[in-house]
């Protein structure tokens, strides 16, 4: 190389000495050649000796006979996680000894792999490469390598819309990037509030500016051990979707694109509510479908069909309320009914609601049916990938490759118009929806976890909420922009958050987080869920 590569490379870490030697050692290990690097360490308040490492390891490489190629600088102070200490490193960035050209960041627990920074100076020496994806390298607690494989690619296309990063499977990972420091710059600080999705945010923002270059070698390697933030699988889906709704500000309006025509396929779901529930009856619309009162009946249907159906399953209510010998029945004899459904070309839709929250006396039986139908089902549907992240680790295995997600509509009940000067306390029942008539808030209780569709109904009316942080709810109502958020079970918080609302009960105040409670669900609907559903089983 004729020209030398500057690379700045920044360590956020807190508390981390039992694993920072291991990642400086990794950088000071590497063949520096034509190369220079700033290693910093922006601290977070540790208290377990980490500044005594960095200290020394910086006393280490003054002495070094090329002491000039590498160095080591710190700063110490009380943080709002990860992406708030990169932030504030990167603003000191032009201040140091030589201006960086290059960037990436480091955990604390992971290491640089060997080689990287040579490989990476010689694909950004092509100075239309802006950002690198490498290939995927997992440690064990000891630092031994346990999984080394090209990256998984993401189509440009969904880079840059955001939909990527799904609890088990379309995940950019961080330690496998590299960007040039001016794109970084770019792109602007991480998302105010950040403290886990903020690598994302920085993705969708590099993907927007052009398409990643990916390369067959290893950046970092990730070193898996109890505890790390990335575990915080839930949380990390709630950032994600904030990051992504704050982002479409600046973005065209996400468009879904729509089947001309859905497969000839007969959609027929078990078990028919139609009588109960306007869910099924909207999915049914413009579809060639037809419930199924009875496993019998589901089952004479796929004898006698002649031509491939899509077996929709749908709620597995309708057995798991019977007495556990009757739920244990049903669930046998629609196991069976499926694998004959599968061996005549039939195709399996199971869509996943609630499963993680079931409680009742048939909780064990409705776990081993979903097992079944996660192993049988053509495709998976989920809402949103909160809900993966919610179950996940709960079963034996998950059909990641054979998952969809795809959101519901708002409840169909124009009649409901959420105006008024009032604030009304709505419960979880859906056809509590007639209370809300004439309320300009609408604040969900303690314990009480509305129906997504009655959620969805309320944003899409431009109504802001007050509502507890579980489930779904805190992937479409974000806290002090459409709406005010509280701990389940915490009377306290639950109190901030009314008095939060009571002051922003302003003329100005209102409209503003009326409009953003619309934008949260303006691209759900019945018709693109399920087009989104036929496309991906087509």
């Amino acid at each position: 190389m004729s020209r030398v590569a500057t690379f700045l490379i920044v360590i956020p870490a807190r508390n981390a000495a039992g694993h920072l030697a291991a990642a400086l050692e990794s950088v000071a290990a590497q063949d520096l050649t034509g190369i220079r690097v700033h290693v910093h360490v922006q601290d977070g308040g540790s208290t377990d000796g980490t500044l005594e490492i960095v200290r020394e390891w910086a006393a280490r490489i003054s002495e070094r006979p090329l002491g000039g190629d590498l160095a080591i600088t710190w700063a110490t102070a009380t943080d709002g996680g990860m992406y708030d200490a990169i932030t504030r490193a990167l603003a000191h960035a032009l201040e140091w000894p030589f201006a960086p050209e290059l960037f990436f960041w480091l955990n604390a627990d992971d290491v640089l792999m060997p080689g990287a920074l040579r490989n990476l100076a010689a694909t950004f020496a092509n100075q239309a490469v802006e950002w690198v994806i490498g290939a995927a390298v997992d440690l064990d607690e000891a630092g031994a390598v346990t999984l080394h494989k090209p990256h998984p690619r993401i189509p440009d296309a969904d880079l840059r819309s955001g939909d990527f990063n799904y609890t088990g499977g379309r995940w950019l990972r961080a330690e496998s990037t590299a960007v040039r420091l001016s794109a970084a710059r770019a792109c602007g600080p991480f998302a105010p509030g950040l403290r886990l999705a903020g690598d994302y945010d920085l993705f969708v923002k590099l993907a927007q500016r052009g398409p990643p270059t990916c390369v067959d070698y290893p950046v970092r390697g990730f070193r898996r051990h109890a505890g790390q933030l990335s575990q915080a699988a839930v949380a990390y889906q709630y950032e994600r979707a904030r990051a992504r709704f704050m982002l479409s500000e600046t973005d065209s309006p996400r468009i879904r694109p729509r089947l001309a025509a859905r497969p000839a396929h007969e959609i027929v779901f078990y078990p028919d509510r139609t009588a109960i529930d306007p869910y099924q009856t909207l999915l049914y619309e413009g579809a060639r479908a037809t419930g199924m009162a009875s496993i019998q009946h589901l089952a004479d249907v796929c004898q006698q069909a002649t031509t491939p159906l899509v077996v929709y399953v749908h709620w597995l209510d309708q057995i798991m309320a019977q007495p556990q010998a009757a739920a244990v029945a049903d669930a046998r004899t629609l196991a069976q009914t499926l694998t004959m459904a599968r061996a005549r070309g039939h195709r399996i839709v199971f869509t996943v609601h609630d499963v993680a929250d079931r409680t009742h006396a048939n909780a064990d039986v409705e776990e081993m049916l979903v097992e079944f139908l996660f192993g049988h089902a053509s495709l998976v549907h989920l809402h949103h990938p909160v809900v993966a992240a919610e179950i996940r680790g709960r079963f034996r295995s998950f059909p990641w490759g054979r998952t969809v997600f795809a959101e519901q509509g708002p409840d169909p009940d124009p009649g409901v118009a959420l105006r008024g000067p009032a604030f009304a306390l709505v419960g979880a029942d859906g056809s509590a929806t007639t209370t809300i008539r004439g309320a300009r808030w609408a604040v969900f209780g303690p314990g009480s976890a509305p129906s997504a569709g009655l959620l969805f109904h309320i944003l899409a009316a431009g109504t802001p909420v007050v509502a507890p942080r579980l489930g779904r709810i805190p992937a479409y109502v974000f806290d002090g922009v459409n709406g005010f958020l509280y701990d389940p079970g915490d009377e306290a918080s639950y109190r901030q958050a009314i008095d939060r609302a009571l002051a922003a009960r302003s003329a100005e105040a209102e409209r503003a987080l009326g409009q953003q409670a619309v934008r949260a669900v303006a691209d759900l609907d019945w018709p693109t869920m399920l087009d989104t559903i036929m496309r991906r089983l087509a």
